[in-house]
């Protein structure tokens, strides 16, 4: 590997996976474009100047909500600070499981509804005559393990029903 494509493999993997240098580079690139500085005098600035000036910007486009909620999270204790994630993760899991449930409620309205259809189609069915109905089937040769049974309507029903709360 040359030393360009090496210089790519570390320039990736700061934007995949930044560490604190990768991320005070980016902050600096922030500050030559922001206020028209060339990168090299930015790096040569103290630090905490470059830092306070990107916070500052980053703050003074929040709302006044936001920066209370800020403001109340730089303010936490260590112990207040797990409560709040361990209810932001207890929140998550509930958000989780809901849309677990609403995917499994559509889906047996979608399986719901393609019954209703199928319904439809069998009394359409049953209004031709046999002969017609025979002429309008087509035919096909079954594989040896394949079979088909034929099922009353509402144990056709049932068994979407009992086929939807299994999965």
């Amino acid at each position: 590997m040359n030393f360009h494509e090496s210089l790519k493999l570390l320039a990736l993997k700061a934007v995949i996976a930044p560490d604190g240098e990768a991320h005070y580079r980016s902050i600096c690139r922030w500050y030559s474009k922001e206020f028209h500085t060339p990168l090299h005098t930015v790096e040569e600035l103290p630090e905490d100047e470059v830092l306070q000036t990107y916070f500052e910007s980053t703050y003074e486009d929040l709302s006044e909500n936001e920066r209370a909620d800020l403001l109340k999270e730089l303010l936490e204790t260590p112990e207040e600070r797990a409560q709040r994630l361990r209810a932001q993760d207890i929140e998550e899991a509930e958000n989780f499981e809901f849309a677990q449930m609403a995917a499994q409620e559509e889906k047996q309205k979608k399986a719901k509804a393609k019954l209703s259809e199928v319904r439809v189609e069998e009394k359409r069915s049953t209004l031709m005559s046999e002969p017609a109905l025979a002429s309008t089937l087509p035919t096909a040769k079954l594989e040896p393990d394949v079979s088909i049974r034929f099922v009353d309507p509402d144990e056709f029903e049932s068994l979407i029903n009992r086929t939807t709360e299994e999965e």
